[in-house]
């Protein structure tokens, strides 16, 4: 931006021998705020924290050396425009704390409640990315996020914002590191290498913070920075528990020594006992069975498919998929096997892709599974009949990409894109294409390992075909032409 401030002179923390050096170049960058301000152009400057957890706290911590002034999520449109700040405005910087509730809104209009969002996050749809992002400098992420949940902001929304004069934005910290997860983080940094810039105007990332656009930082290893402190931390955090477990008898069998009188934290992490898995982790045997299950339903589809192609050149085509999200008692109900049944039944084949286990009886566990088949037909009757199966036994059921409940997209909601070529600019041209869940993409070229990369790389919506576009050869003339009529849009990169 071509400004100098004091936040310049502060160091990654791994230049400094110990915490407290860190944290007293800090308070100097802070003071220096005090007495000279901040330039104009970049105030009043607002820091957006997101989450209220040990993250959140750590992160804080440190916030708090600099002087600072509250604000409240709802009061952030009445912030002054970057550049029109007081002078007072220049000598500190404003804090704003979101949570749950300042993120998102339920899509019945009824008032926020935290429960139901954790129970039945598909209700809520996200609003952070229209109250909060467009009057954020710098964001902060500190919160726990799943796929389950509505995302903070995208790609798209930075673009929005920026083509509509909305760019306050300048910094992401994503502290919690999940590959464009709640936050755009396309990339991870290093410890030696910190930031990226991502620009929204082109879509493409640069290492050159010379560059125009947003400064991204996220570094997934950040108590590497101070390894001595990190250890004493996470030392001081276990030592409480050494002298139960050294004390304890080492049990002959499940339940018969001391552990059920160790403290919680360390009883809960007992994974095996006495040569038995222990109750809250008897579900892994479930699911090794279910993964054993899937390598043989794997090996059932590759004889099914018996080199049937796509095209002259023998590519395979893609299986059909999905992602399903389950919620219930998927282990005790033995439910996570009859969905197994159910896919092996019809030659399919099933991957839990995410699973949390409840830590009691009574709690419920929640799953998300990849599905897969070698046919759309069959795809959608295994669905169905998974479906069927979660009602009879009361388990939450939800198709991704679906705005209900076991809904699906109808046929004659899917757009079909012809792309011509494979070359560079393609594999960009699809991810981009295939953000939008209607669209198929149909890649038509000459490059076998090209096709046979993105058919793995993009899954079923991303379709080979062998083409040789500029032959004259009648069959292949028949071939382009058909496609060219079953396609809503054609794209050349020819």
């Amino acid at each position: 931006l071509g400004y100098s401030t004091p936040l310049l002179h502060i160091g990654s923390s791994f230049m400094y021998p110990n915490l407290e050096e860190a944290q007293r170049a800090v308070r100097m960058a802070g003071d220096a705020i005090r007495q000279h301000g901040l330039p104009a152009a970049l105030c009043p400057f607002i820091a957006v924290f997101t989450g209220t957890g040990n993250v959140t706290k750590g992160a804080l911590d440190i916030f708090k050396l600099l002087p600072f002034e509250m604000v409240d999520p709802a009061d952030l449109p009445k912030m002054r425009e970057p550049g029109v700040g007081s002078a007072q405005d220049c000598r500190k910087l404003y804090l704003c704390i979101t949570t749950a509730e300042h993120m998102v809104r339920n899509k019945n209009g009824a008032p926020f409640n935290k429960g139901q969002y954790y129970r039945e996050p598909d209700q809520y749809e996200p609003v952070f990315q229209n109250t909060v992002l467009p009057y954020s400098t710098v964001i902060v992420n500190c919160m726990y996020w799943d796929a389950r949940f509505p995302k903070l902001f995208t790609q798209d929304d930075i673009h929005r914002h920026v083509m509509q004069g909305h760019d306050r934005l300048l910094g992401v910290c994503d502290i919690t590191c999940d590959a464009d997860g709640s936050v755009p983080t396309r990339q991870f940094t290093s410890i030696e290498h910190p930031f990226f810039v991502y620009n929204a105007l082109t879509e493409k990332t640069s290492s050159c913070l010379d560059d125009p656009g947003v400064l991204f930082h996220a570094v997934d290893h950040l108590p590497s920075e101070l390894p001595r402190e990190a250890s004493e931390y996470f030392g001081n955090c276990l030592l409480q528990f050494l002298p139960a477990m050294v004390a304890a008898r080492a049990p002959e069998a499940c339940g018969q020594g001391d552990t059920a009188s160790w403290p919680a934290a360390m009883r809960g992490a007992v994974i095996a006992e006495g040569g038995q898995l222990t109750r809250e982790y008897e579900y892994i045997q479930q699911l090794r069975s279910a993964y054993e299950r899937s390598d043989s339903e794997e090996a059932a589809m590759a004889k099914d498919r018996g080199g049937r192609t796509s095209g002259p050149h023998r590519v395979q085509a893609p299986p059909a998929c999905v992602t399903l999200e389950l919620g219930g008692h998927l282990f005790d109900s033995m439910f996570i096997n009859k969905v197994c049944d159910l896919v092996e039944s019809q030659r399919g084949r099933v991957q839990i892709t995410n699973i949390d286990v409840g830590s009691t009886v009574g709690d419920t566990s929640r799953a998300s599974i990849l599905v897969m088949a070698q046919t759309q037909e069959v795809l959608d009757k295994i669905v169905g009949m998974i479906f069927s199966a979660a009602n009879e036994a009361k388990v939450s059921f939800r198709r991704t990409g679906s705005d209900r409940d076991g809904a699906s997209m109808p046929a004659e909601a899917k757009r079909a894109i012809l792309l011509l070529g494979s070359g560079f600019v393609s594999g960009p041209v699809i991810e981009y294409l295939l953000r939008r869940p209607e669209n198929v993409v149909t890649v038509a070229s000459i490059q076998r390992s090209e096709l046979e990369n993105f058919a793995q790389r993009f899954g079923a919506r991303c379709q080979p075909q062998f083409l040789d576009v500029l032959s004259e050869d009648a069959e292949m003339a028949a071939l382009r032409e058909d496609l060219v009529k079953k396609s809503d849009v054609i794209v050349s990169l020819v």
